[in-house]
């Protein structure tokens, strides 16, 4: 009796232990494949580290290359940099509580909370939602730059917002300097957080640009300095973030508007082939200011 116990006592310990083991064994490869799979958080830059690093954040006109190249792209070529386009069309800088009149990726990444999402690193409210990528096109793609960009290595943030904040009625100033429901509050609590997250980056804060308002009562296209949607004019906007970026020592202002203002019908425009939206020849006009404006801040560096 007693040697049929330690025998029985001896098979359950053993059958104790087997689905034990295979649980540890299964557990630990489950990690193993976790960490094979899993991609450090900074990727990039990854490569040409020794150039140039420059992060764009704003709308359409940068986000997208309308058939040709992008803005970003266009830059990289002229200066021998590295750009990264997080830009996302339709987007504001404010933060708007009430819904924008636009699918839901529009509101979700305004500056200010694009800004907010750099800063904890969780970018799962996009990324989990498979309605709003299917819409937004390359905005899983922008958010994974974001995600895996080493901030600290950035040696310029281009800060470019306004059309649609002009369009949205945006008020300028909030109830606070830092309100992100306003056009200038967004701005500085974003810059704040950029600063933060990269330290050595200058960050450059890209003004309105010209652009035609709509009179809907009228279907008629008016000078954006002329027509006002509710928030201001256009020059309201140049002179609100052009405010801003002189209250920080490590942000420049990048004039957009001065000397190109538009007398001709929105159909004749050189520089634009709709009334918002760059045409080529707008492009190259904007990266050549951006270019001057960054060689001479490299200048000053150097000396």
């Amino acid at each position: 009796m007693g040697q049929e116990t330690t025998k029985n006592g001896t098979k359950s310990k053993l059958n104790i232990r087997i689905p034990v083991f295979v649980a540890v064994f299964v557990l630990a490869i489950g990690v193993l494949v976790l960490f094979a799979v899993k991609k450090p958080k900074a990727l990039f830059p990854a490569m040409f580290q020794e150039k140039k690093q420059i992060l764009f954040l704003g709308d359409s006109n940068i986000a997208y290359d309308f058939s040709e190249k992008d803005i970003p792209q266009m830059l990289s070529e002229k200066m021998d940099v590295v750009a990264y386009n997080a830009a996302v069309g339709g987007t504001c800088a404010h933060h708007k509580n009430e819904p924008y009149p636009m699918e839901s990726f529009y509101t979700m990444l305004d500056l200010a909370n694009i800004t907010k999402m750099m800063e904890t690193g969780d970018f799962t409210c996009v990324l989990r939602d498979k309605d709003m990528l299917d819409q937004g096109g390359d905005i899983r793609d922008k958010m994974m730059v974001l995600q895996h960009l080493d901030y600290k290595a950035m040696d310029y943030v281009i800060i470019h917002y306004g059309i649609n904040d002009y369009m949205a009625a945006a008020p300028l100033e909030g109830k606070h300097a830092n309100d992100d429901t306003s056009y200038a509050g967004s701005l500085r609590s974003s810059v704040i957080r950029l600063h933060k997250l990269c330290p050595d980056a200058t960050v450059i804060i890209s003004s309105i640009p010209f652009c035609w308002g709509y009179d809907k009562t009228n279907d008629e296209y008016i000078s954006g300095l002329e027509y006002d949607y509710g928030g201001g004019t256009i020059d309201r906007y140049f002179e609100a973030s052009k405010e801003v970026a002189s209250e920080f020592g490590y942000v420049y202002f990048l004039d957009n508007l001065t000397d190109c203002v538009e007398n001709t019908e929105v159909e004749e425009s050189p520089y634009h082939q709709d009334r918002v939206h760059y045409s080529q020849e707008g492009r190259e006009l904007y990266v050549e200011r951006l270019s001057n404006l960054l060689r001479e801040l490299d200048r000053n560096e150097e000396s």
